[in-house]
């Protein structure tokens, strides 16, 4: 839940309760019989008097204490009534974004603090459909206007020249405090300097052989059962799609909103809506249940 200032609110758990004094984003525990909607309502009622009007699924994840097993979904509430106040005597407080970074929370919401880390765009910055001569260019006038998540994808490139090529990327990318985000074999990993890997549908299937990491951070997701994958493997956020039909992929069937929306309810993690998504469809994207948009196109015209 964010104010107009962009801050987010937080309360502070009571004394003799597991994780006692450890700030947390408001919410509870479902009732039997009770979806996970009704429960934030009424949480949010008990908790600190408003009632909620606009709200949106963000992302849902599990996550293991020692001592118990816990199942999130997390919310965005876009619209409210009343006047937000400790019902229950709970310390609140308004806190900026870099705030989240610092203050003690649960370590089950650091999960739900690195989602809100992630950006509204993520850039695919295909060799291919950008060409060699402005490639770099390119890819510094997106670091210059704000993108802050660069995939390199660069399928038709040798290890060799790929390798080059990531370590300009990643260049640019830290003097303008971005990741980069190789998409390449997985044999060629710890070969060069990157922030993160990204998993093709692919790849996914052959990452689950081998241990989870954080070094996964993206995976693209066509079907249920790759979304369910990239579940298993803990990824940080999924590119599902192609939402609309897309030149690069012609050949695949388009999803449309309504089952990019049946794809992202199944995910435990932040979702992109990939695939002939405009820059300007960010909102409807978010409506429809992600954190935002990532291509190619849309990040190479003018």
């Amino acid at each position: 839940m964010k104010n107009n200032a962009g801050q987010y609110l937080v309360a502070k758990r009571g004394a003799g309760v597991h994780l006692e004094n450890y700030w947390e984003f408001p919410g509870g525990k479902v009732k039997q019989n009770e979806s996970f909607k009704i429960a934030l309502r009424r949480e949010l009622r008990e908790e600190v008097g408003i009632q909620p009007g606009r709200i949106q699924k963000f992302f849902e994840f599990k996550y293991k204490y020692d001592d118990r097993s816990l199942h999130f979904q997390v919310f965005r509430v876009f619209t409210y009534t009343s006047t937000i106040h400790s019902c229950e005597g709970q310390q609140l407080q308004w806190v900026e974004k870099h705030q989240l970074e610092t203050i003690e929370m649960p370590p089950a919401n650091r999960a739900i603090v690195a989602a809100l880390r992630l950006p509204n765009s993520y850039m695919i910055a295909d060799y291919a459909a950008i060409g060699e001569k402005d490639f770099l260019s390119i890819v510094q006038s997106n670091l210059q206007a704000g993108v802050t998540i660069i995939q390199l994808r660069a399928h038709e490139l040798l290890e060799t020249e790929y390798i080059t090529l990531a370590q300009k990327v990643y260049t640019l990318c830290e003097q303008h405090n971005a990741k980069m985000i190789c998409n390449c074999e997985l044999s060629w990993l710890g070969k060069f300097a990157a922030h993160g890997v990204h998993l093709t549908s692919s790849r996914l299937v052959e990452a689950c052989k081998y241990e989870t990491g954080d070094q996964y951070f993206s995976a693209s997701c066509h079907t249920p059962e790759e979304v369910k994958l990239a579940n298993r493997l803990q990824v940080q956020c999924i590119l599902v799609g192609p939402v609309h039909n897309t030149p690069s992929h012609p050949a695949a069937n388009s999803i449309e909103w309504e089952g990019f929306s049946r794809l992202c309810n199944l995910a435990n993690m932040p979702v992109y809506a990939l695939g002939g998504v405009a820059k300007s469809e960010n909102l409807l994207a978010i409506a429809h249940g992600a954190q935002g948009v990532a291509g190619i196109s849309a990040f190479i015209r003018d």
